[in-house]
Protein backbone atom coordinates (compact mmCIF):
# COMPACT_ATOMS: atom_id res chain seq x y z
CA UNK A 1 0.00 0.00 0.00
CA UNK A 2 2.97 2.51 0.73
CA UNK A 3 4.05 2.20 -2.90
CA UNK A 4 0.92 2.17 -4.55
CA UNK A 5 0.05 5.69 -1.76
CA UNK A 6 3.58 7.15 -3.97
CA UNK A 7 2.77 6.14 -7.18
CA UNK A 8 -0.95 7.58 -6.86
CA UNK A 9 0.86 11.00 -5.77
CA UNK A 10 3.36 10.90 -8.39
CA UNK A 11 0.51 10.00 -10.99
CA UNK A 12 -1.20 12.97 -10.29
CA UNK A 13 1.31 14.95 -10.04
CA UNK A 14 2.04 14.23 -13.56
CA UNK A 15 -1.21 14.35 -14.97
CA UNK A 16 -1.99 17.75 -13.42
CA UNK A 17 1.19 19.03 -15.23
CA UNK A 18 0.59 18.14 -18.43
CA UNK A 19 -3.67 18.79 -17.97
CA UNK A 20 -3.09 21.80 -15.71
CA UNK A 21 -3.98 24.54 -17.93
CA UNK A 22 -7.18 23.26 -19.24
CA UNK A 23 -8.65 22.11 -15.46
CA UNK A 24 -8.03 25.60 -14.28
CA UNK A 25 -9.06 25.60 -10.67
CA UNK A 26 -10.33 21.79 -10.83
CA UNK A 27 -6.54 20.84 -10.87
CA UNK A 28 -6.90 21.53 -6.97
CA UNK A 29 -9.59 19.24 -6.33
CA UNK A 30 -7.75 16.51 -8.35
CA UNK A 31 -4.78 17.33 -6.82
CA UNK A 32 -6.56 16.73 -3.33
CA UNK A 33 -7.60 13.08 -4.07
CA UNK A 34 -3.96 11.36 -3.51
CA UNK A 35 -4.26 13.47 0.00
CA UNK A 36 -7.75 12.32 1.21
CA UNK A 37 -6.97 8.99 0.27
CA UNK A 38 -3.56 8.60 1.66
CA UNK A 39 -5.22 10.47 5.21
CA UNK A 40 -7.99 8.03 5.31
CA UNK A 41 -5.83 4.82 4.95
CA UNK A 42 -3.94 6.25 7.56
CA UNK A 43 -6.42 7.22 9.55
CA UNK A 44 -7.45 3.27 9.88
CA UNK A 45 -3.67 2.11 10.67
CA UNK A 46 -3.85 4.17 14.43
CA UNK A 47 -4.46 2.26 17.04
CA UNK A 48 -3.90 -1.28 14.84
CA UNK A 49 -0.55 -1.57 16.18
CA UNK A 50 0.79 -3.34 12.73
CA UNK A 51 3.64 -1.66 11.31
CA UNK A 52 4.16 -1.76 7.26
CA UNK A 53 7.38 -1.67 5.75
CA UNK A 54 8.43 -1.50 2.49
CA UNK A 55 12.04 -1.01 0.44
CA UNK A 56 14.57 -1.85 -1.79
CA UNK A 57 17.81 -1.74 -2.34
CA UNK A 58 19.55 1.62 -4.21
CA UNK A 59 23.32 1.07 -4.02
CA UNK A 60 23.93 -2.49 -2.13
CA UNK A 61 27.78 -1.66 -2.41
CA UNK A 62 27.57 1.02 -0.11
CA UNK A 63 24.56 -0.20 1.75
CA UNK A 64 22.06 2.63 0.56
CA UNK A 65 18.61 1.69 0.67
CA UNK A 66 15.19 3.41 0.50
CA UNK A 67 12.91 2.07 3.19
CA UNK A 68 9.75 3.26 4.47
CA UNK A 69 8.02 2.53 7.48
CA UNK A 70 4.55 3.18 8.75
CA UNK A 71 3.86 2.42 12.63
CA UNK A 72 1.62 4.47 15.13
CA UNK A 73 3.86 8.54 14.41
CA UNK A 74 4.46 7.76 11.32
CA UNK A 75 0.65 7.10 10.57
CA UNK A 76 -0.27 9.74 12.48
CA UNK A 77 1.97 12.52 10.92
CA UNK A 78 0.85 11.44 7.16
CA UNK A 79 -3.10 12.06 8.91
CA UNK A 80 -1.55 15.63 9.75
CA UNK A 81 0.01 15.89 6.65
CA UNK A 82 -2.05 14.53 4.10
CA UNK A 83 -5.62 15.91 6.01
CA UNK A 84 -4.56 19.26 6.18
CA UNK A 85 -3.29 19.21 2.92
CA UNK A 86 -6.65 17.65 1.22
CA UNK A 87 -8.31 20.73 2.89
CA UNK A 88 -5.75 23.38 1.97
CA UNK A 89 -6.64 22.62 -1.61
CA UNK A 90 -10.20 23.01 -0.96
CA UNK A 91 -9.07 26.51 0.24
CA UNK A 92 -7.53 27.40 -2.50
CA UNK A 93 -10.28 26.48 -4.77
CA UNK A 94 -12.20 29.73 -3.25
CA UNK A 95 -8.53 31.38 -2.86
CA UNK A 96 -7.97 31.14 -6.56
CA UNK A 97 -10.27 33.49 -8.60
CA UNK A 98 -11.85 31.47 -11.94
CA UNK A 99 -9.66 33.97 -14.47
CA UNK A 100 -6.29 32.77 -11.96
CA UNK A 101 -3.62 31.81 -14.26
CA UNK A 102 -1.02 28.59 -14.07
CA UNK A 103 -3.18 27.00 -11.21
CA UNK A 104 -2.20 24.00 -12.85
CA UNK A 105 1.38 24.31 -12.02
CA UNK A 106 0.50 25.75 -8.71
CA UNK A 107 -2.12 22.51 -7.44
CA UNK A 108 0.94 20.03 -9.05
CA UNK A 109 3.81 21.91 -6.79
CA UNK A 110 1.43 21.73 -3.52
CA UNK A 111 1.07 18.25 -4.64
CA UNK A 112 4.55 17.39 -5.00
CA UNK A 113 5.42 19.03 -1.84
CA UNK A 114 2.59 16.66 -0.24
CA UNK A 115 4.06 13.82 -1.47
CA UNK A 116 7.22 14.83 -0.11
CA UNK A 117 6.12 15.49 3.43
CA UNK A 118 4.53 12.24 3.17
CA UNK A 119 7.89 10.39 2.00
CA UNK A 120 10.16 12.00 5.09
CA UNK A 121 7.22 10.62 7.98
CA UNK A 122 7.39 7.34 6.59
CA UNK A 123 11.32 7.24 6.13
CA UNK A 124 12.95 4.20 7.60
CA UNK A 125 16.80 4.97 6.17
CA UNK A 126 18.64 8.26 6.86
CA UNK A 127 18.95 8.52 2.75
CA UNK A 128 15.11 7.84 2.72
CA UNK A 129 14.59 11.02 5.22
CA UNK A 130 17.46 12.83 3.56
CA UNK A 131 15.94 12.64 0.21
CA UNK A 132 12.60 13.66 0.87
CA UNK A 133 13.49 16.12 2.74
CA UNK A 134 15.75 17.58 0.25
CA UNK A 135 12.83 17.53 -1.84
CA UNK A 136 10.44 19.83 0.48
CA UNK A 137 13.23 22.60 0.26
CA UNK A 138 13.03 21.93 -3.87
CA UNK A 139 9.03 22.37 -3.95
CA UNK A 140 8.76 24.93 -1.36
CA UNK A 141 10.97 26.65 -3.13
CA UNK A 142 9.07 26.57 -6.32
CA UNK A 143 5.66 27.57 -4.01
CA UNK A 144 7.00 30.21 -2.29
CA UNK A 145 8.39 31.96 -5.70
CA UNK A 146 5.09 31.30 -7.25
CA UNK A 147 4.81 34.86 -8.67
CA UNK A 148 7.48 35.04 -11.22
CA UNK A 149 6.76 38.31 -11.93
CA UNK A 150 7.17 39.69 -7.95
CA UNK A 151 10.64 40.31 -7.14
CA UNK A 152 9.63 39.65 -3.41
CA UNK A 153 8.42 36.79 -3.82
CA UNK A 154 11.48 35.43 -6.51
CA UNK A 155 14.13 37.05 -3.22
CA UNK A 156 12.31 35.11 -0.81
CA UNK A 157 12.25 32.17 -2.51
CA UNK A 158 16.11 32.05 -3.07
CA UNK A 159 16.49 33.21 0.48
CA UNK A 160 14.58 30.29 1.53
CA UNK A 161 16.44 27.59 -1.20
CA UNK A 162 19.81 28.56 0.16
CA UNK A 163 19.40 29.09 3.70
CA UNK A 164 17.24 24.99 3.71
CA UNK A 165 19.60 23.74 1.37
CA UNK A 166 22.57 24.58 3.32
CA UNK A 167 20.90 22.76 6.15
CA UNK A 168 20.45 19.88 3.91
CA UNK A 169 24.37 19.44 3.43
CA UNK A 170 24.52 19.94 7.15
CA UNK A 171 22.07 16.78 7.42
CA UNK A 172 23.93 14.53 5.18
CA UNK A 173 27.08 15.00 6.68
CA UNK A 174 25.41 14.50 9.83
CA UNK A 175 24.03 11.09 8.26
CA UNK A 176 27.11 10.04 7.37
CA UNK A 177 28.87 10.73 10.62
CA UNK A 178 25.71 8.96 12.78
CA UNK A 179 25.83 5.82 10.19
CA UNK A 180 29.87 5.63 10.71
CA UNK A 181 28.75 5.37 14.75
CA UNK A 182 25.67 3.97 14.97
CA UNK A 183 26.85 1.18 11.94
CA UNK A 184 23.22 1.49 10.63
CA UNK A 185 21.06 3.36 8.43
CA UNK A 186 17.67 2.18 9.79
CA UNK A 187 15.85 4.31 12.00
CA UNK A 188 14.17 1.47 13.73
CA UNK A 189 17.39 -0.14 14.43
CA UNK A 190 18.43 3.39 16.32
CA UNK A 191 20.64 2.76 19.84
CA UNK A 192 22.02 5.32 22.26
CA UNK A 193 25.81 5.72 20.23
CA UNK A 194 28.15 8.42 22.70
CA UNK A 195 31.89 9.48 21.22
CA UNK A 196 33.46 12.76 19.69
CA UNK A 197 31.71 11.28 16.27
CA UNK A 198 28.33 11.33 17.53
CA UNK A 199 28.68 14.69 19.04
CA UNK A 200 30.00 15.76 15.95
CA UNK A 201 26.55 14.24 14.25
CA UNK A 202 23.99 15.32 16.81
CA UNK A 203 25.55 18.99 16.30
CA UNK A 204 25.46 18.70 12.09
CA UNK A 205 21.75 17.23 12.54
CA UNK A 206 20.55 19.63 15.15
CA UNK A 207 21.66 22.51 13.00
CA UNK A 208 19.69 20.93 9.64
CA UNK A 209 16.52 20.73 11.64
CA UNK A 210 17.00 24.12 12.92
CA UNK A 211 17.48 25.51 9.19
CA UNK A 212 14.06 23.71 8.20
CA UNK A 213 11.78 24.48 11.59
CA UNK A 214 13.07 28.23 11.07
CA UNK A 215 14.97 28.28 14.45
CA UNK A 216 17.22 31.23 15.47
CA UNK A 217 19.26 32.44 13.64
CA UNK A 218 18.13 30.69 10.64
CA UNK A 219 14.31 31.75 11.24
CA UNK A 220 15.20 35.20 8.25
CA UNK A 221 13.76 32.71 5.83
CA UNK A 222 10.43 32.26 7.23
CA UNK A 223 8.49 35.59 6.92
CA UNK A 224 9.55 36.77 3.64
CA UNK A 225 8.48 33.88 2.27
CA UNK A 226 5.05 34.38 3.50
CA UNK A 227 4.88 36.51 0.17
CA UNK A 228 3.85 32.99 -1.38
CA UNK A 229 0.29 33.13 -1.65
CA UNK A 230 -1.84 31.97 1.87
CA UNK A 231 -2.28 28.49 0.75
CA UNK A 232 1.38 27.95 0.69
CA UNK A 233 2.05 29.48 3.98
CA UNK A 234 -1.43 27.80 5.42
CA UNK A 235 0.47 24.45 4.55
CA UNK A 236 3.91 24.84 4.26
CA UNK A 237 5.04 27.52 7.02
CA UNK A 238 1.89 26.76 9.72
CA UNK A 239 1.17 23.08 9.02
CA UNK A 240 4.19 20.95 7.86
CA UNK A 241 7.40 21.64 5.88
CA UNK A 242 8.69 24.04 9.40
CA UNK A 243 7.25 20.88 11.59
CA UNK A 244 10.06 18.53 9.32
CA UNK A 245 12.54 19.51 11.91
CA UNK A 246 10.53 18.78 14.59
CA UNK A 247 9.89 15.32 13.09
CA UNK A 248 13.73 14.60 12.74
CA UNK A 249 14.65 15.27 16.10
CA UNK A 250 11.76 12.78 17.40
CA UNK A 251 12.94 10.30 15.17
CA UNK A 252 16.68 10.40 15.81
CA UNK A 253 17.01 11.54 19.23
CA UNK A 254 17.02 8.45 20.57
CA UNK A 255 20.59 7.96 19.04
CA UNK A 256 21.77 10.96 20.87
CA UNK A 257 20.45 11.16 24.20
CA UNK A 258 23.68 10.19 26.12
CA UNK A 259 25.64 12.50 24.17
CA UNK A 260 27.11 16.02 25.56
CA UNK A 261 25.80 18.34 23.09
CA UNK A 262 22.33 17.06 22.21
CA UNK A 263 19.98 18.32 24.90
CA UNK A 264 22.22 21.83 25.68
CA UNK A 265 22.27 22.36 21.67
CA UNK A 266 18.45 21.54 21.33
CA UNK A 267 17.71 23.37 24.54
CA UNK A 268 19.44 26.69 23.30
CA UNK A 269 18.13 27.02 20.11
CA UNK A 270 14.36 26.61 21.15
CA UNK A 271 14.89 28.96 24.12
CA UNK A 272 16.92 31.65 21.82
CA UNK A 273 14.38 31.50 19.39
CA UNK A 274 11.49 31.83 21.65
CA UNK A 275 13.07 35.21 23.46
CA UNK A 276 13.90 36.28 20.08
Amino acid sequence: MIWFLLALHAVVVVAIAFLGRPLGRASLWLAAVPMAVTAAWSATRLGSGDVITAGFQWVPGLDVAIEFRVDAMGALLSVLVSGIGALVCVYAYGYFSPSATSIGRFAATLLAFSTAMVGLVWANSVWTLFIFWELTSITSFLLVGFKLADPVARTAARRALVITAAGGLSLLAGFVLFVDAAGTALLSEITPITGATANAAAILILVAAATKSAQFPFHVWLPGAMAAPTPVSAYLHSATMVKAGVILVAVIAPAFQDTDVWKPLGLSFGLATMVW
